[in-house]
Parts: structure tokens; C-alpha cells; sequence
């Protein structure tokens, strides 16, 4: 299962940088949709796992229909996690690494992105962020406190971008696994691996910069987690630290020996996430340790159904 994802962002890579240097000869600039690779089976459901739920389906400020699942809390609420996958697949496929929270008491939004399972429009740059957005949204009116964002991979860059000061206030700290800080390093990485990725590398940089995940760190003040591997082959771990060197105060930093976000699959990586959102709902400052080497039922509930439109004060207009 972990092992399936390692090869997503590779082949979007070169799928990106190859229609970017069509781009380039026809004039077209809509490529940042190419950054999501979605799939709107799902492979399983919550239920499936043992896991009571709601389907939560909200509307964006553009009007865009999205369809997440909310995982309550097992017994009494210790705080609530709004989960953003990365870029492949969807939130079925990607449930196990936030499958394990509510035994730990904390409730979860998996936030199905537009173009995502069984949420409607097309995922592109900056539409998405509507949708985290409305997630927060979401957050503040049914999620209990004290709040917390995961993103891995892609998704951790969109928390990144998403966010500005209001936005920033509904949460306690910002989880981010195997980060990257810029998306033409981390295009050409995977696009140096192959004769025609080279070719098309120097389209890489037609991307946008203006959602660079290293520059939008920088004035986000929020308590941050961040986990890398050294044997992450699809996020190295450079770029990782890229990210942590350039991340204000205050920062803390786990590394294992796990793959590509399989850093919850390790009961330690787990404790440390645990460690990282109690000390923040004391107000306290978190001491995590940087961490090397890896280790590593609640009943189901009838479905049910909430629509409810927001606002996007971040977005640019249409």
C-alpha cells in the first residue's frame, strides 16, 4: 500500500514538465492541474476499517461540490486533525496514515480535493486552496479544539500556500511529512532519472512561483512538525531540510527509515505526532527530540450528511 504511492510524484514529474514544454510552444498556461494525478474509485471506505463516520459534503466559494469523510474521536475529543493528501489517488487510498487518530482520541477531516473520489470541478493551482479553505471552515464550526493540519507530500505544500493569518488562527500547529521546498528541485530530481525527462527539464521552469513551499514558510509562525527519511525516494531528504532551515521558530524535526509517507505505519512516528499536538494544547512549547531509526475498534456508525457553503478570503477572484 505505502509502496504503490513512491512512483506518483515521479510520473507526474515528467508528465507535468513534458506538457509544460508543449506550453511553452502553444501558449497555453494552464498546466498546474497536471500536479494532481486523482482517482475517483475508492478502495475502501471507513467502515471498512471499523471506523465510524460522516460523509461531509461542503461547497467552495467557486461553487465546487466536495465529499471528505469526518472520523470522530473515540471517547473524549483530545482535538481534531484536518488531513490533505498528497497528489495521487484519493482520501481511500491515503486513510491509513490518519486511520490510527481517533483510537488516540482525535477527531479527522479527510479533505477530498475538487476532481478527488467522489468530489466534483478539476484540481488546479490556485483553485484548490478554495478547498482547504472551506475545510477550515468546516473545522471551526464542527471540529473540536485544539486544531491541527496534516499534510503530506503535495498536500503539505498546499497547507503551506493556503494559509494566511485568518486562516492560520484556527489552528495549534502544522504537521508536515516529507515536504518538499520547491517544486522545479523537486520536478527535476525525478526528471534527471530519465533520458526524456532530461530533454523536457528545462520547461521546469515555466511552473509558477508564486506558490513556492520554501517562501510561504517563511512568515508561517505556527508550531511545525516536520518527518523525512533518508530513505524517501520520492522527497529527499534535502529538500525536506531545505524547508526546516528555512522555517521560523518554532520548529521541531523527526527523521526514520520508512518510505514515502509511511511515516504513521511506525508506532514511534505516531508518538511523536501525539507528543507534538498535546504539548501544544497545553500552550507549551513541544520537546521532540530529532528521532533516527523507525519501528515499526471503533464500531461503525449509519452515515450521514452535511452540506454547507463558505467563503474563500484568501482566493483570488474568479
Amino acid at each position: 500500500m505505502w509502496g504503490s504511492r513512491a512512483g506518483i510524484l515521479r510520473r507526474a514529474a515528467t508528465t507535468v514538465l513534458a506538457a509544460l514544454a508543449i506550453s511553452w510552444v502553444t501558449g497555453c498556461t494552464s498546466t498546474t492541474g497536471l500536479l494532481f494525478y486523482p482517482q475517483q474509485e475508492f478502495v475502501r471506505t471507513p467502515a471498512d476499517l471499523g471506523l465510524a463516520h460522516d460523509n461531509v459534503v461542503m461547497r467552495t466559494s467557486d461553487d465546487i461540490k466536495l465529499y471528505s469523510w469526518y472520523l470522530p474521536a473515540k471517547g473524549e475529543s483530545r482535538g481534531s486533525v484536518l488531513f490533505l493528501q498528497g497528489n495521487g489517488q484519493n482520501i481511500s487510498t491515503h486513510i491509513m496514515s490518519v486511520a490510527w487518530l481517533p483510537e488516540a482520541g482525535y477527531n479527522v477531516l479527510l479533505l477530498g480535493y475538487r476532481g478527488y473520489g467522489r468530489s466534483a470541478g478539476e484540481a488546479k493551482l490556485p483553485d484548490v486552496f478554495r478547498d482547504i479553505e472551506a475545510a477550515t471552515d468546516w473545522m471551526l464550526q464542527h471540529a473540536p479544539t485544539p486544531r491541527f493540519v496534516l499534510g503530506q507530500s503535495l498536500g503539505a505544500s498546499l497547507a503551506l500556500a493556503s494559509m494566511g493569518p485568518a486562516q492560520r488562527a484556527a489552528y495549534k500547529g502544522l504537521i508536515l511529512d516529507a515536504p518538499f521546498a520547491n517544486y522545479q528541485e523537486i520536478s527535476n530530481f525525478h526528471l534527471n532519472k530519465s533520458v526524456l525527462g532530461m530533454v523536457v527539464s528545462p520547461a521546469v521552469y515555466l511552473l509558477p512561483n508564486s506558490y513556492q513551499p520554501i517562501d510561504n514558510i517563511r512568515s508561517n509562525k505556527l508550531p511545525k512538525l516536520f518527518f523525512t527519511s533518508p530513505n524517501d525516494q520520492t522527497v529527499p531528504m534535502d529538500q525536506t531540510m531545505q524547508l526546516y532551515a528555512a522555517a521560523p521558530e518554532p520548529k521541531q524535526l523527526s527523521t526514520h527509515q520508512g518510505r514515502h509517507i509511511a511515516t504513521f505505519s511506525q508506532v514511534e512516528q505516531r508518538e511523536v505526532m501525539l507528543q507534538f499536538m498535546q504539548a501544544q494544547a497545553l500552550a507549551r512549547a513541544p520537546l521532540i527530540p530529532i528521532i533516527q531509526g523507525a519501528g515499526g475498534g471503533v464500531s461503525a456508525e449509519p452515515e450521514t450528511t452535511k452540506v454547507l457553503r463558505y467563503p474563500c478570503r484568501t482566493c483570488p477572484a474568479n
